[in-house]
């Protein structure tokens, strides 16, 4: 273990998702309407902004679940 400490917890779900969405809105937000305001849903583009961030999102936590599985530590 590189720390020492047997057992670790993390909330990096939530940084993922939010740096994603984040970067949807400096990449092209303005340029790609995401949302329809008069029916407060999404559009073909919100869905499949939401769809990406998603599978980033679990793609991120599952790598960094097994690089601490590989150092050694067990995630609870």
């Amino acid at each position: 273990m590189s720390g020492g400490v047997a057992d670790i917890s993390y909330m990096y779900r939530t940084l993922y998702i939010s740096a994603h969405i984040g970067d949807f809105f400096i990449i092209g937000g303005a340029k790609w309407p995401y949302r329809n305001v008069e029916t407060k849903s999404l559009t073909r583009a919100g869905w499949v902004l939401m769809t990406i961030v998603a599978l980033a999102a679990a793609a991120g936590f599952f790598w960094f679940d097994r690089q601490f599985t590989a150092l050694g530590y067990h995630v609870g």
